[in-house]
């Protein structure tokens, strides 16, 4: 008897070897407070409270040919990073997006910041799992005078939340262990290395789905070697892409997203026949622009039912915050262009300790922005710099947010 040849459902697979919540922030019963919450502090954690960026730095550790000296080689992981972030907004036609944020389509799978998840298969190929990423969000070193804020902060009637693009599952323990007095009080998104490993191998498609993930990270480091350039612009010499170069990995990773994994956000594009593991990171819920904006004003809500006098205050340095800061009551951008143009209060500042006596006056019920302005430019003593926030900043201070990111997080950093 004749048979057709069955067509593998990835999308059933997908749901029973992968079956996660889609949502992952946990909003924790807050603890009564002596004196009552006066604040609910929604912050991006890697920026104001952490430097540097988990996913990117895995991937700069991971990702390189076999053998190469990691002190003596291009970080391939960054660039590769960089260039997808570029390719998805040409995929989703974002590439003209307002400085607030993502402007094209509604979907949550075009958030700003939801491309973060494509690092994942990279990841995996390269051994890194959940454990090592959690090992790695502990290293991280805090940004500089935080401390002292966050632990002076309860005093203040102050409740903080972190809510994070980034993995929310090594921001929980780590936070804690690294003294910043956030606790389990984290939202971040899901990154389930292990489980989707585990999927992969119990489906029996681990081999041919590493596979091809490890035949496109070799193509892209052979573009990198071969492309590379250092950069011309001042200060210490960063190694880039020629515009060729950038124009051919970017032209691999589309195939890769298309053909590998069949993802495709094109309008008009037909997406590949598909894979199990393409499927699984469709599942993946990410916390990108909107969803911090969501996330924060349901915190600011569940706080003010307890403590009804208490205002929500955002802080985030960059443009997946924007939603966040331009619609809570009170925000600061911190060192980021894009986050200056979408706060009411722009902030450039090496050391987060200038924030205390700011975060005190809206405590005690300030209300004046320009007097908290002038308040804490004459407290700052050169160590900050406070001004009015929105898209008329100009553009010779939106320099100096952006230098400042660089010289704290590095330059690679993308949000």
């Amino acid at each position: 008897m004749e048979t057709k040849s069955a067509q593998v459902d990835y999308e059933e697979l997908s749901r029973r070897w992968l079956p996660l919540p889609q949502t992952v922030w946990s909003m924790t019963q807050e603890q009564p407070h002596p004196s009552g919450r006066r604040l609910a502090l929604a912050s991006d954690i890697e920026g104001p409270l952490v430097l540097g960026d988990l996913v990117l730095e895995a991937l700069a550790e991971a990702v390189r040919p076999a053998g190469s000296d990691p002190g003596k080689t291009p970080p391939y992981g960054a660039l590769i990073y960089r260039a997808s972030y570029d390719v998805f907004n040409q995929m989703t036609g974002a590439t003209d997006k307002h400085l607030l944020g993502r402007t094209h389509g509604t979907k949550p799978s075009l958030q700003e910041g939801a491309d973060t998840i494509l690092a994942l298969p990279w990841l995996l190929a390269c051994g890194v799992d959940s454990a090592s990423l959690a090992l790695r969000a502990r290293r991280a070193m805090p940004s500089p005078g935080i401390l002292a804020l966050t632990q002076a902060m309860d005093g203040w009637g102050i409740c903080l939340r972190g809510i994070t693009t980034a993995p929310g599952s090594p921001y929980r323990e780590a936070l804690q262990d690294i003294g910043i007095a956030v606790g389990t009080r984290v939202s971040g998104s899901m990154f389930p290395l292990d489980e989707i490993h585990d999927a992969l191998i119990a489906a029996d498609r681990w081999e041919v789905e590493m596979g091809a993930v490890k035949r496109f990270l070799s193509d892209a480091c052979d573009l990198i070697d071969t492309h590379v350039v250092q950069t011309s612009t001042p200060g210490p010499k960063q190694p880039a892409l020629s515009v060729d170069g950038k124009a051919s990995l970017m032209e691999r990773i589309v195939t890769h997203y298309r053909d590998d994994l069949g993802l495709s956000w094109m309008p008009g594009c037909t997406q590949g026949s598909g894979s199990l593991l393409g499927q699984l990171l469709t599942r993946c819920f990410v916390i990108g622009d909107r969803a911090k904006a969501a996330l924060a004003l349901a915190f600011g809500r569940s706080i003010k039912r307890q403590h009804p006098g208490c205002r929500l205050v955002a802080m985030g340095d960059g443009l997946n915050d924007a939603y966040m800061l331009r619609h809570a009551p009170v925000s600061f951008g911190i060192n980021g262009a894009h986050a200056a143009c979408a706060a009411k209060i722009g902030v450039i500042t090496r050391n987060m300790a200038c924030m205390a006596p700011v975060l005190q006056d809206l405590a005690r019920g300030e209300s004046d922005l320009d007097r908290i302005i002038g308040r804490a430019n004459a407290q700052a003593r050169g160590e900050a710099f406070f001004h009015r926030g929105g898209m008329a900043v100009p553009a010779a201070l939106l320099e100096q947010h952006d230098a400042m990111k660089a010289h704290l997080r590095g330059s690679h950093v993308t949000y």
